[in-house]
């Protein structure tokens, strides 16, 4: 039996412009809420970078080399997943209600959160081996790799999948639309760069200023941008989410009825 691939009736086109100016939006209405969030991940991470012997500091001196600074990235990645998983599903989730119209509740966002932290955890995992076999294979395997699941994580939280029907649900709504993606994707990068070159040029010259150690003001400057990006990456992938599901299923699926369920 053949599954009609036509656009429903009263759908609109996923478009790059509406996306990103519908994040863009979001963030800035609700930047306290999402930097606030976005710092309960990146402060944890900035004090294990310095505990791990990551950061130089004027005690601790250079950073260390060889294979004990592979085993101490190691360290900071397995302590700093749970963090971020939270963190950004949280993020998502308050997108969602922000998108639906309703009142960011960040207690009912986190609890979801917590709910599908296993789940979305195995979506992390296996994406990361696709991604790796993609790129070893070839660099663009890799990209499309990325493209064909951005929005499984997505997909768990607010229609409660697991990890393997997540990614095909990634694969459901992407498809068609990878181009539009990399472009949004693509011109995200270029905002987020620019602003983090302009944030990163005012902590310098504070800190040239201020006569503050170099390793101080890179890593403040790091802190910051971290603080912009995952929120604005977290909202940037719900809005996408919601606009593929109504691009592809029509306006009328667009409320995420699983997400407090």
């Amino acid at each position: 039996m053949s599954v009609s691939t036509a656009t429903p009736i009263g759908a609109e086109p996923f478009r790059i412009g509406s996306a990103l100016s519908r994040t863009v939006k979001i963030f800035l209405d609700n930047i306290l809420l999402f930097v606030g969030l976005a710092f309960l991940y990146a402060a944890p991470s900035l004090l294990l970078r310095f505990a791990l012997g990551l950061e130089p500091t004027q005690i601790q001196g250079p950073k260390p080399d060889g294979p004990a600074f592979d085993i101490h990235l190691l360290w900071l990645a397995f302590l700093l997943i749970p963090f971020h998983i939270l963190v950004t599903s949280t993020l998502v989730v308050t997108t969602i209600q922000k998108i639906q119209g309703e009142a960011i509740d960040v207690w009912a966002a986190l609890r979801r959160a917590l709910d599908r932290f296993l789940p979305i955890l195995g979506i992390w995992l296996m994406i990361y081996l696709f991604s790796a076999v993609g790129f070893l294979l070839l660099i663009v395997p890799g990209f499309i790799v990325g493209l064909m699941f951005c929005v499984a994580m997505q997909a768990s939280l607010a229609e409660g999948l697991g990890p393997w029907a997540s990614m095909q649900r990634s694969r459901q709504l992407t498809e068609g639309e990878k181009w539009r993606i990399f472009g949004l994707f693509l011109a995200t990068f270029l905002v987020l760069g620019v602003s983090s070159l302009l944030i990163g040029a005012i902590i310098a010259f504070a800190g040239g200023f201020l006569d503050i150690p170099v390793a101080f003001v890179g890593s403040t400057a790091s802190f910051t941008e971290s603080l912009i990006w995952t929120p604005f990456m977290a909202v940037l992938l719900g809005v996408l989410f919601h606009d593929l599901r109504a691009a592809k299923e029509g306006p009328g699926t667009s409320r995420f009825v699983h997400v407090f369920e």
